[in-house]
C-alpha cells in the first residue's frame, strides 16, 4: 500500500528540512514521522540530501553534535523518483531499491511529492517480550522507598512501573518478567499476573540481590528471541520498536542504548606538552556515552550467568571476551535517571 504526501498535506512539511537547520531541528521533525527528512537547499529549493534515524545515530558515535548543522550527517545522494501518474510506478521504484520513502521530484529538482509505503505485515512476528529489573532498594531515594520499592514511586499519580508497563504495551509488547527482591509483595499484589493491563505478567524472584543482571540466569530456556531487558524505574521515551528493529539488523547478541551526556567545564583548561604550554580551551564541554539501563539481549546472551552477582556492565565484557557481537544504540529521545530524591522531586515540576 502507498500514500502520497502533497504540499497541500499538512504533513508536507513534517518529512522536509532546510539545508540551514541543526541536527535538534531534524530530531524533532523525526521524532513527528518516525522515518526519513528529505534535505533542501534554502537557495534553490533542489533537493540535496536525506537523513534518517540511524544517520543521526551514527553522527553522534562521531561526535556530532546538536547544534550542528543536519548537513554534516545527512546522504548526499538520495534514492529519488520524477512525478509519475500511477501509483505502483513508486511503489515499484521502492521495491527495487529496499526503501520504504521517496522524494518525488519535478522537473527542476524540488520535491512535490513525499511517497510513502505502509505494510500490514508486522515486520516482528515473535512474541515480544521484556524483563523489568525492579529488585532494588532504591537507597539513594530513602526515606521515599523506605517501605515503598522505587519503580512503584508515583510520577503524575501512577507509579513508574505501570508508566513502562502501558508503553510497551503500546509497541507490541505482550510478556513481562518482572524481577523483585525489595517489598515484592507489593509489586506483585499490584501488577498480579497482569490481565487488568490486558498484558502477561510472571515474577522472576530472587532470593538475594543479584545485581542488573543477575536474576536473568532464571530466564534461560523461557525465551527463544531477543528480549528487551530495562530497569523499572526508567522514564523515556525511546522507540522500542526502531531500537529493536537496530539490534535484529545488525546482528548484535547484546545491545546497550546509551545517551550523549556533555558537561561543561567551569574552568579554562590549559593544554600542555610536558611544561611547555600548547593550547587553551575556555570552559570545554566534554562529552561522553551513559548507559541509560535499556538492553535487548539474544537468549544466548544468558549463558555465561550461573546464578551469581553480576551487573550488566560486566555481562557485556563477559560476551566480548566470548568474541559475541555487543554494540551500543544511540538514544536521543527523552530519558531520565531518577537517581536522588533532588532529581525525583524536579519531575514534579517538568
Amino acid at each position: 500500500m502507498i500514500k502520497l504526501i502533497n504540499k497541500k498535506n499538512l504533513d508536507f512539511n513534517n518529512f522536509i528540512i532546510s539545508d540551514v537547520s541543526s541536527v535538534k531541528d531534524a530530531l524533532k521533525k523525526l521524532n513527528l514521522t518516525k522515518k526519513i527528512l528529505f534535505v533542501y537547499s534554502s537557495d534553490s529549493e533542489k533537493i540535496i540530501g536525506s537523513v534518517t534515524d540511524g544517520d543521526i545515530r551514527r553522527g553522534f558515535l562521531k561526535n556530532t553534535r546538536l547544534d550542528s548543522n543536519v548537513k554534516e550527517l545527512m546522504n548526499p545522494s538520495p534514492i529519488t523518483s520524477k512525478k509519475k501518474d500511477i501509483d505502483s510506478d513508486y511503489l515499484r521504484l521502492m521495491s527495487e531499491k529496499n526503501i520504504n520513502s521517496l522524494a518525488v521530484t519535478d522537473i527542476s529538482g524540488k520535491i512535490v511529492l513525499i511517497a510513502l509505503e505502509y505494510s500490514f505485515e508486522n515486520e516482528l512476528k515473535d512474541e515480544k517480550v521484556a524483563v523489568l529489573m525492579a529488585g532494588g532498594k532504591g537507597s539513594r531515594l530513602s526515606p521515599l522507598t523506605d517501605d515503598c520499592p522505587k519503580p512503584m514511586l508515583k510520577v503524575s499519580g501512577t507509579p513508574m512501573l505501570e508508566t513502562l508497563i502501558k508503553r510497551l504495551k503500546k509497541f507490541g509488547y505482550s510478556k513481562i518478567y518482572i524481577s523483585v527482591n525489595y517489598l515484592s509483595e507489593q509489586i506483585k499484589d499490584y501488577f498480579q499476573d497482569g490481565e487488568k493491563f490486558n498484558i502477561k505478567i510472571e515474577y522472576i524472584s530472587e532470593n538475594k540481590p543479584l545485581g542488573t543482571a543477575g536474576s536473568l540466569y532464571l530466564l534461560k530456556g523461557k525465551i527463544n528471541n531477543p528480549f528487551l531487558v530495562m530497569n523499572g524505574d526508567v522514564i523515556t521515551e525511546i522507540d522500542f520498536v526502531n531500537f529493536l528493529r537496530f539490534h535484529s539488523s545488525r546482528n548484535s547478541k547484546a545491545t546497550m542504548a546509551v545517551k550523549l551526556h556533555e558537561m561543561q567545564s567551569d574552568y579554562g583548561v590549559v593544554e600542555t606538552k610536558g611544561l611547555n604550554i600548547v593550547g587553551f580551551k575556555e570552559k570545554p564541554i566534554f562529552s561522553n556515552y551513559i548507559n541509560t539501563g535499556i538492553y535487548i539481549l539474544n537468549p544466548e546472551s544468558l549463558e555465561p550467568l550461573n546464578g551469581q552477582i553480576i551487573d550488566m556492565p560486566e555481562l557485556f565484557d563477559l560476551l566480548k571476551k566470548n568474541n559475541l557481537e555487543t554494540l551500543v544504540y544511540p538514544m536521543f529521545e527523552a530519558w531520565k535517571d531518577i537517581g536522588n530524591i533532588h532529581q525525583f522531586e524536579a519531575l514534579k515540576y517538568e
